[in-house]
Order: C-alpha cells, then sequence, then structure tokens
C-alpha cells in the first residue's frame, strides 16, 4: 500500500515542510456573528468503527490505489479537498467528517 500522509500542508509544499496553518476565506462583513456547530468527537455516538468495503480501497474509488494518499481530518463539505485533489492528481485524497449535515452536502 501507498504511504499516508496526515497533514494541513499546500499541494506543492514537499513532504517534509511542515504543515502550513489552513485559514477560511474572509467571510463578508454583514452584521451577524457566524456560529459553527461543533461535535463532540469523542462521544459514544462516534466511537463506532466505520465498515469499509472488504476490497477498499482497491474497489475502484481511486483511479490508482499505489498513489500516496493525503487524507483531510475534518474537511466539511470537501471543497478545500476537491480543490487540492484537482491540483495534485499524483495523489490520493481522502476526507474524513464526522458532522452529518456537512456530509450530506458533500
Amino acid at each position: 500500500r501507498a504511504p499516508l500522509r496526515l497533514c494541513a500542508s499546500s499541494p506543492d509544499a514537499p513532504a517534509s515542510a511542515p504543515a502550513a496553518p489552513v485559514s477560511a476565506p474572509a467571510a463578508p462583513i454583514t452584521g451577524q456573528v457566524r456560529v459553527r456547530q461543533h461535535v463532540n468527537p469523542l462521544s459514544a455516538k462516534y466511537m463506532k468503527p466505520l465498515e469499509l468495503p472488504a476490497a477498499w480501497p482497491d474497489d475502484g474509488t481511486f483511479a490508482d490505489p499505489s498513489l500516496p494518499y493525503h487524507v483531510d481530518i475534518g474537511s466539511a463539505k470537501g471543497r478545500f479537498l476537491l480543490a487540492m485533489a484537482r491540483a495534485d492528481p499524483s495523489t490520493n485524497f481522502v476526507g474524513l467528517e464526522i458532522r452529518e449535515p456537512l456530509v450530506t452536502q458533500a
């Protein structure tokens, strides 16, 4: 299997470079405060193991499962991850998110 890389880095940064902080684009100032719903990842609801297909990742999910993997933990709707995947076709990208409304929208 290909190595698994866990970081939040620029797609063009070398693997040895330290992870860069990821910031969201500035929201327009409308006089309202944006409040994000946070969840406790340690709650019992999220402690159930995820059942993946037996053949994953060789089940056709990835065009080339031998490429390295980049895992984005807390990928929200996946827009950042999708942009990274488009910019770097030499890496397989996997997004993990526990907030169900965001997973549904992704």
